[in-house]
């Protein structure tokens, strides 16, 4: 009798190392399957702009790097962009230089480490939870590695890593609420993280998170405190680098930006149009606004941090000039939001097994997520994709960022023919 009771532990045990180890086997073989794909990616005008800064830093300890030949002339004398992908950047170019002939290619497998990590920090979130080995897999799937990030993993834009920042954020969080006694300082290491990626994240991921971290918190001082102070790090990194850039502490670097685009048009852009809207690319989001109202008070304030960073990300960007991001695959600007949506797809799948629209929606995620992978490859199958209207990209980007040019950009996005 003994042996039978003291086996029940051992296989418990067993089955948790093995749970464990489905996490890490799944970033393993993004790793294995994408950074081959990665070497081989084309530089995008961002990424050029960042490894630029990356080589800086390796090299010379600098990231004040000129970019003598911005061809839109966004990015004078100095990057406008956060400093956080450089950073990754740069020990990957100095191992690459190393180890190979160059390692400028070798930057490009910054965003396969970040997409992986955090389809390792998705599997976790939910498998604490105490969801089914199916479940974690299904969602890690629907939410990260089969989601629109997919196409993002590939090239050198930031979104991958500010998703895993708000990956580690909801992590950190569920520490807190589980009472773990310094799991504030995730939350606020990876809200610090984030806006060293993006400027952007003070507002659309900080305030959010911040909120989200009052609301479970049962010590909200003490919290908050340790938040702040794992923050302060990376925002003083950011103010030094912002300082040294443009001559102030809080400059964004994006002040010669237009908010002049039609909002309500791009409200539809971002939610509802076949070129970027994200119920058309990941309408697994929408299980949350289904489980809401069955969830425990503890999910709905994660569920109810999901929404709120992914309303708060259109409202920003519905009026910007470029709101569509770019000739890209599929709502850029939104990705970064898909991890905190985990724990409510967990739950709507837990809940709903056999559900056909469930079942619908993940599998068309996964679906349009491998085709725009292939289109990341493949750049001229990308059909919703902005013709220039000049013969150089400064006069295109003049006429983009005037007052008629939301017609002719939304006229490309908003087309259903293109879709099909």
């Amino acid at each position: 009798m003994s042996a039978v009771v003291s086996a029940r532990p051992a296989r418990r045990e067993h089955a948790l190392v093995n749970a464990r180890s489905a996490g890490l086997a799944l970033a393993a073989l993004a790793v294995v399957v994408l950074a081959p794909l990665a070497l081989k990616q084309a530089p995008t005008y961002d990424g050029i702009v960042m490894k630029r800064v990356a080589i800086g830093i390796a090299r010379h300890g600098n990231p004040l790097v000129k970019q003598p030949d911005d061809q839109f002339g966004f990015n004078q004398p100095y990057s406008g962009y956060g400093i956080g992908l450089s950073l990754l950047m740069a020990p990957l170019y100095l191992a690459g230089r190393a180890l190979f002939d160059s390692g400028v290619r070798w930057m490009n497998l910054a965003n396969v480490l970040c997409f992986a990590a955090t389809g390792l920090v998705v599997y976790e979130i939910v498998r604490r939870r105490g969801y089914s080995l199916r479940i974690c897999l299904y969602t890690t799937g629907a939410v990260a590695l089969c989601s629109p990030l997919l196409a993002y993993a590939i090239n050198d834009f930031s979104e991958p890593a500010v998703a895993l920042m708000v990956a580690c954020g909801l992590l950190a969080l569920d520490g807190v609420q589980r009472g773990t006694r310094y799991a504030a300082l995730g939350v606020g290491a990876a809200t610090g993280g984030a806006v060293l990626f993006r400027t952007d994240s003070i507002v659309l991921i900080g305030i959010p998170f911040a909120a989200a971290l009052l609301m479970i918190s049962r010590d909200r001082l003490r919290d908050g405190a340790l938040a702040v102070a794992a923050a302060t790090p990376a925002l003083a990194v950011w103010m030094a680098y912002n300082a040294a850039r443009f001559g102030s502490l809080l400059s964004s670097g994006y002040g010669n930006q237009r908010f002049n685009h039609p909002f309500w048009s791009g409200v539809y852009g971002l939610t509802l149009s076949p070129g970027r809207g994200i119920f058309v690319y990941a309408p697994v989001v929408l299980a949350a606004f289904v489980v809401f109202r069955s969830l425990p008070s503890a999910e709905r304030v994660t569920t109810g941090l999901a929404i709120t960073l992914l309303v708060a990300r259109v409202l920003f960007f519905a009026s910007w000039w470029a709101w569509y991001s770019g000739n890209v695959w599929g709502p850029r600007f939104l990705l970064p939001v898909l991890p905190a949506f985990a724990p409510c797809v967990a739950a709507a799948i837990a809940r709903w097994p056999r559900s056909p629209l469930l079942l619908f929606a993940v599998g068309w995620t996964a679906m349009l997520s491998i085709m725009g992978l292939s289109t990341t490859m493949h750049p001229e199958r990308n059909r919703y994709v902005v013709p220039p209207a000049h013969d150089t990209p400064v006069e295109t980007v003049r006429s983009a960022t005037g007052p008629h040019a939301a017609g002719y950009v939304d006229r490309v996005m908003f087309d259903w023919g293109r879709f099909f």
